[in-house]
């Protein structure tokens, strides 16, 4: 693993060597531009359309466009002329707490490893921070430019994460979402029925369990065509993108859907048992006349009471045919209920 940079972590009076060694390692796949007539790799070449001519790299320099057109050189002299404190150093600001930085400041990881000489004041500085709970807000200076820097624990080290300055983040406000709130109304219900679909996908967090899909079926297909063989097409499944339900509806079939999945999905890991109940399901679902809602809000009654007698039901028939199960029984009937409808998919 290649070694980035060098320094020292200043931690009050004391330097702790390190370096800095790349966490992560992105999947991509590097295309070439080939020329199309015969296959061969085309060249870059650095050219000047004022001169008309090629243009070396040692005659090349550096230069901000101050105004439209009109540029400034920066030389290496000028760059040297600004010295940058953080080129050797990590120089720790201050200790936080790692649960109060969003994570849209973070940009890259890095793994800090200790140089011979600072093996035992880099684990002091571990086990301070370990058992302090704390990271520590720094600056690093990387390929000249000045980053700041997250150093925190990371199982048996310390890890760096680059971070994007406050001026770096763009404001939400540009986006328009805050205005939504005050010009969209939502049920109860509504959200109730949102949270149950929450419930149901909720799993433990395992990366291992994750992939990068087309990447995969991209490096297959290159494979194949490399043995001069024609791959065929990777079959998608098609997404509906008809509103043949209203919202509700739709929130009420994914319990449903959730409800079947999330078992085998999840790996039969669930955090949550515990539906969330809802009410007024049925007034929630569409706006309705003001005559059709009076003839029809005995009958929702009944229906929430009925569905919350159902979750009842279902919870002690499952109690039951488990129990069964166990010691060969054959599960007793479910009890035969009159003059109601039950919804189940909550």
């Amino acid at each position: 693993m290649a070694t980035i940079w060098k320094g020292a972590i200043n931690f009050g009076l004391i330097n702790v060597p390190v370096k800095l060694l790349a966490a992560t390692d992105k999947e991509t796949v590097a295309f070439r531009m080939l020329h199309k007539k015969c296959g061969t790799p085309i060249n870059q070449k650095r050219f000047c359309p004022s001169c008309g001519e090629e243009v070396e790299y040692k005659d090349i320099s550096k230069g901000f466009e101050y105004e439209k057109g009109e540029f400034v050189e920066i030389t290496e002299d000028d760059l040297k002329k600004i010295p940058v404190k953080s080129a050797k150093y990590i120089q720790i600001i201050d200790f936080i707490d790692i649960s109060s930085v969003d994570p849209v400041y973070y940009e890259k990881s890095y793994y800090l490893a200790p140089e011979t000489a600072g093996e035992k004041p880099y684990l002091i500085l571990y086990n301070a921070m370990k058992q302090t709970n704390c990271a520590a807000i720094s600056k690093i200076s990387i390929r000249d430019k000045e980053r700041l820097c997250c150093v925190r624990v990371f199982n048996d080290g310390l890890m760096l994460n680059t971070m994007f300055f406050p001026s770096e983040i763009r404001t939400y406000s540009d986006v328009g979402a805050e205005k939504i709130a005050a010009k969209t109304k939502v049920s109860q219900a509504e959200t109730d029925l949102a949270v149950q679909i929450v419930q149901n996908l909720t799993a433990e967090f395992e990366p291992e369990k994750y992939h990068d899909e087309y990447y995969g079926q991209l490096m297959e297909m290159i494979e194949a065509k490399a043995e001069g063989k024609n791959p065929a097409a990777v079959k998608t499944e098609k997404i509906e993108t008809k509103n043949s339900l209203d919202l509700f509806e739709k929130l009420k079939a994914s319990v449903e859907a959730t409800m079947r999945v999330s078992g085998s999905e999840n790996g039969g890991k669930k955090i949550k048992e515990k539906p969330v109940a809802v009410k007024n399901a049925k007034k929630a679902s569409a706006p309705k006349s003001e005559k059709e809602t009076s003839a029809k809000s005995s009958a929702a009654s009944k229906t929430e009471k009925a569905a919350s007698v159902k979750l009842s039901a279902a919870q002690k028939e499952k109690n039951k045919t488990v129990a069964a199960k166990k010691d060969n029984r054959p599960p007793s009937p479910p009890p035969q209920k009159s003059g109601a409808r039950y919804y189940t998919g909550v």
